[in-house]
C-alpha cells in the first residue's frame, strides 16, 4: 500500500497520482511497479521501433539513390563512360553510395537523438526552467571544441573518397589486365601497387574512423559534468528531494542523446564528401545526357547517308573532317584505313554515341537526331572488336539480345554465325557457363557467340568493328564465311582489318586521318594503284611470309 499521508510529497509525486487516480487505478506500490514496467517495455519497444525505422530509411535511400545514379550513368552518352574512370564509377556504385546511406542513417539517428533530448529537456523544464538553461548552456560550451573535429572529419571524408577512388581502381583495372599481367610476369608488381593503394585508403580509414569513436568517448566525462552541474544549481534552488531525484535522472539520461548528437553530427560532416561524390558524379552523366528524337524508328527502305560531317573530342582536333558516305539497303560496305583513320569513330557516330559537330547523318532522308535513340538501336545488331559475353550461359547471352527468341531461331542464328558445331560439342552445350567476358571459350569462340547474338535480333543493320582482328586464321575464315551468308539478307556495314574479310564488299571506303580517300569496289580499287591496293600488297606480302 502507498503512504496515504501525501501532505508532503512533492508536485511531481502529487501530479503523478493525480494520473493513476484520473486512470481510475489504485494508488499501490504494485501500480507504480507496473505502470513502470509498462514504461519501461514501452520505451524498449519504441527504440527497436526506431532502429527498424531508421535502417528501412538507410536502404530506403541507399537502393533509389544507387539506382538513379545507375540510371543516370546508362542515360549518358558514350563519351562519359570513355572520358570517366572505370574504377571510380564501379567505387560510387558500390562503397560511396553505400557511404552516402550511412549519412542518412546517421541524419535519421541524429533527429531521433533531438527528439529524445526535447522530450527529456520537457521533463527538466517542468521541474525547473532555471536548472535547464544552465544545463543547456554548459552542454553548448563543452561541445564548442567539438567543432573543429567536425572540419578534420570533413578533410579525413574527402581524403578517404579519394584514396577509396583509387584503390577500387587499381583491382578493377588489374582484374581486367589480369592475363597480361600474368604472362608478363608483373604480378608482384601489380600486388606492390595495390597495397600501397590500400595503405593510403586504410591510413585515411583509420584516422577517420577514430575520430569518430573519439567524439562520444571524449563527450561523455563532459556529459557527466554537465549532470553535476545541474544537481549542484538545484541543490541551491532549494528544489524538493523527489524532485531533484527526478531531475538527476532526467539529465544523466539526457547525457545519451547529447553524446549522439554531438557524435552523429561529426559523423554527418565525414560521410558528406562521399553523398557529395555521387551528387557529382551523377551531375556530369547528366549533363552528358544522351540526346534523343521522339520520332520512332522501325525501318529503312533506301540508304544511311553520312553527308559532309566533321567531329571532334572537346578539348582536342578534329577526328572526321568532310566525310561523306552512302550505305544503301541490304548491301554490305566496308571502311578500311590504318589506326587511329576514324573509322571506329565514325561507326560510334552511325550508332549514335557522338553527335557531329558539323554535318548530319539521315536515315531515308531523316536526320538520325529525329529518331529515338533507342529504337533505332534496338534495330541494330553490333559486335565490337573487343566482344563481351556476360558472366552466364551461352543460351543467356543470347537470349539477351532478343528474350522472346525460340530455341528454332537460336540455333538458326547459331549456325549463320558458324558458332552451332563448337557449342553442340560442349559437355553443357547451350547451357555452358562462358565466365566474366567469357573467358571460358576461345576468342574465335567468343566472336562467333557475340555474332550469333547480334544476328538473333534480326536486325535491319548489322556493325561489325573489326570483329576478325585478333582471331587465328581458321576462326577468322568461319567469321568471315558467316559475315558473307548475312549479307545476303542484312545491311552490314564492316570495318576491317584484313582485307580478305571484305573481298565480297558491296563497296569499300578507304580512310585516313579522318577523311575519305578512296572509295569503289575491291576489285576497281585494287586496280586504281592507289592506297588501297598498297594495303593489300602488303597484306599478302605479310601473308606470304
Amino acid at each position: 500500500m502507498m503512504n496515504p499521508d501525501l501532505t508532503s510529497a512533492s508536485p511531481v509525486t502529487q501530479k503523478f497520482i493525480q494520473i493513476i487516480n484520473v486512470a481510475g487505478l489504485p494508488v499501490t506500490l504494485t501500480t507504480v511497479v507496473v505502470i513502470f514496467l509498462i514504461l519501461a517495455l514501452g520505451k524498449s519497444l519504441l527504440t527497436v521501433l526506431t532502429r527498424y525505422a531508421i535502417i528501412r530509411a538507410d536502404y530506403g535511400i541507399v537502393g533509389p539513390l544507387m539506382i538513379d545514379t545507375f540510371k543516370d550513368f546508362f542515360n549518358a552518352r558514350w563519351f562519359f563512360f570513355s572520358s570517366s574512370d572505370q574504377g571510380n564509377i564501379m567505387n560510387i556504385l558500390t562503397r560511396q553510395v553505400e557511404y552516402a546511406g550511412r549519412a542518412a542513417r546517421s541524419l535519421g539517428t541524429l533527429f531521433s537523438a533531438a527528439i529524445q533530448l526535447l522530450l527529456l529537456l520537457g521533463l527538466i523544464i517542468y521541474i525547473s526552467w532555471q536548472v535547464t538553461i544552465v544545463c543547456v548552456a554548459a552542454a553548448a560550451l563543452f561541445a564548442a571544441p567539438f567543432a573543429l573535429a567536425d572540419k578534420l572529419a570533413r578533410r579525413l571524408g574527402k581524403r578517404n573518397v579519394s584514396t577509396s577512388n583509387t584503390m577500387v581502381a587499381l583491382i578493377h583495372e588489374s582484374l581486367g589486365a589480369a592475363k597480361l599481367i600474368l604472362g608478363s610476369g608483373n604480378s608482384a608488381k601489380t600486388v606492390v601497387g595495390v597495397k600501397n593503394a590500400f595503405e593510403a585508403y586504410s591510413c585515411a580509414a583509420v584516422r577517420q574512423q577514430t575520430l569518430l569513436a573519439a567524439v562520444p568517448t571524449l563527450y561523455q566525462p563532459l556529459g557527466f559534468m554537465v549532470v553535476v552541474i545541474g544537481l549542484l544549481f538545484s541543490t541551491r534552488l532549494s528544489i524538493p528531494l523527489a524532485e531533484v531525484a527526478i531531475l538527476l535522472f532526467a539529465l544523466f539520461r539526457a547525457t545519451g542523446p547529447i553524446t549522439q548528437i554531438v557524435s552523429e553530427e561529426n559523423s554527418l560532416n565525414s560521410l558528406l564528401p562521399s553523398y557529395e561524390e555521387v551528387g557529382r558524379m551523377a551531375r556530369s552523366a547528366r549533363e552528358l545526357r544522351q540526346p534523343s528524337g521522339t520520332r520512332h524508328f522501325q525501318s529503312f527502305r533506301k540508304a544511311i547517308a553520312v553527308e559532309g560531317l566533321y567531329f571532334s573530342y572537346p578539348g582536342r582536333g578534329e577526328i572526321l573532317s568532310n566525310v561523306n558516305v552512302r550505305i544503301p539497303k541490304g548491301k554490305m560496305v566496308a571502311f578500311v584505313g590504318a589506326s587511329g583513320s576514324g573509322k571506329s569513330t565514325l561507326l560510334d557516330m552511325m550508332i549514335g554515341f557522338n553527335e557531329p559537330t558539323k554535318g548530319q547523318i539521315t536515315i531515308d532522308g531523316v536526320p538520325l537526331k529525329d529518331f529515338d535513340i533507342h529504337s533505332y538501336r534496338r534495330r541494330i545488331g553490333y559486335v565490337p572488336q573487343d566482344s563481351v559475353l556476360f558472366n552466364r550461359t551461352i543460351r543467356d547471352n543470347l537470349l539477351w539480345a532478343n528474350e522472346n527468341a525460340s530455341e528454332e531461331q537460336i540455333a538458326l542464328a547459331c549456325n549463320q554465325a558458324r558458332a552451332k558445331d563448337f557449342i553442340e560439342n560442349l559437355p553443357q552445350r547451350y547451357a555452358t557457363e562462358v565466365g566474366t567476358r567469357g573467358v571460358r571459350l576461345s576468342g574465335g569462340e567468343v566472336q562467333r557467340v557475340a555474332l550469333a547474338r547480334a544476328i538473333l535480333r534480326n536486325p535491319d543493320l548489322l556493325i561489325l568493328d573489326e570483329a576478325t582482328s585478333s582471331l587465328d586464321s581458321n576462326s577468322e575464315y568461319l567469321i568471315r564465311k558467316a559475315i558473307e551468308s548475312i549479307a545476303k539478307g542484312t545491311t552490314v556495314i564492316i570495318v576491317a582489318h584484313r582485307l580478305s574479310t571484305i573481298t565480297d564488299a558491296d563497296y569499300i571506303y578507304v580512310m585516313s586521318q579522318g577523311r575519305i580517300m578512296e572509295e569503289g569496289s575491291y576489285q576497281d580499287l585494287v586496280q586504281a594503284r592507289g592506297r588501297f591496293s598498297e594495303m593489300v600488297e602488303l597484306q599478302n606480302l605479310q601473308t606470304a611470309n
